[in-house]
């Protein structure tokens, strides 16, 4: 494992949407910690917290209560001052109307500080490692989700952030496509990046992830390694009963 030197920490993180008899908490004093050069996995079903959580961390949300930090040196560091050494890659994509992939990378790029000539060098490594150069200077309104999704991986990972936040990004994906995000994931994880994934599938969380973070209503339910988790039994059958009942949380 390479160590960037930054290490995520989510310190009793809460968020409440609305107010009095009608508010809801998304998410209940949530805390754990993600190591650079390693896979995190939030696991949970729909409505558990994830995206909420994976908000607040690339400082898109403020919590309610609580705070998200990466160390760098031993200094915690907020992500609302740590927001640009974030990559954030979520289902919705990156296209905007009338622009095409090229188009967008520029824009994006230039909000990111980055200068044209670097730009368009890491849009040529990284579309070439993606496969979608042929896309770069096409409208995107006959894309297949796949490309879609590279092109919104492509946008997250320009700016070469330090962390790397993946919600779902594998969901309505073919086979081939899946692989090949899974396989940027890794290689992500493999520079020394810290990486997080917010996923309903244990399977692919077993798969990639070296730490598991439990949600469920809210709320921490487990943390661990997949192999300690599942103790000695199925982990998708423990997760999905993690997932599902009133349990004691376990760590």
């Amino acid at each position: 494992m390479r160590d960037s030197g930054r290490m995520l920490e989510i310190q009793n993180v809460s968020v409440r949407f609305g107010e009095g008899r009608s508010s809801v908490d998304a998410l209940d004093g949530v805390s754990f910690q993600c190591r650079p050069g390693e896979i995190t996995g939030l696991l949970g079903s729909n409505g558990a917290g994830k995206t909420t959580l994976m908000r607040v961390i690339a400082g898109l949300l403020a919590p309610s209560s609580g705070q998200a930090v990466a160390r760098v040196a031993g200094e915690d560091v907020s992500f609302d001052r740590l927001r640009t050494r974030v990559g954030f890659v979520s289902p919705g994509g990156a296209l905007f109307d009338g622009l095409t992939p090229g188009e967008v990378f520029r824009y994006v790029g230039k909000l990111r500080g980055l200068s044209l000539p670097t730009i368009e060098a890491r849009v040529s490594d990284l579309a070439g490692r993606l496969g979608i150069t042929s896309l770069l200077y096409r409208r995107g309104d006959d894309f297949s989700t796949g490309q879609h999704r590279k092109v919104a991986l492509l946008a997250a990972l320009l700016h070469d952030p330090d962390i790397l936040l993946f919600d779902e990004p594998t969901s309505g994906l073919d086979i081939p496509t899946t692989r090949e995000v899974r396989e940027m994931m890794r290689h992500c994880a493999s520079a020394g990046k810290t990486v997080v994934l917010a996923s309903h599938s244990a399977d692919e969380v077993a798969l990639l992830c070296s730490d598991t973070v439990v949600l469920h209503r809210g709320r921490v339910r487990a943390s661990g390694s997949p192999a300690a988790l599942a103790q000695g039994g199925n982990f998708e059958e423990v997760m999905a009963r993690l997932c599902s009942e009133e349990t004691e949380a376990v760590s």
